[in-house]
């Protein structure tokens, strides 16, 4: 099995608190605005067609 691609993930550091504050917000943000969106694309579709 090739190692070369492999990470140590005891090396890796961890992102600090506010990183992780700010990369939440900022996803949860970006999250919100995409449902919004998609809810937005389905009413003007309205109902579904049955066959």
């Amino acid at each position: 099995m090739k190692k070369e691609n492999s990470t140590d993930l005891n090396k890796v550091s961890e992102p600090s608190a506010e990183a992780h504050a700010f990369a939440d917000s900022s996803m949860s943000e970006e999250l919100k605005h995409a449902i919004q969106n998609l809810i937005y694309r389905l009413r003007e579709l309205g109902p579904l067609q049955t066959a």
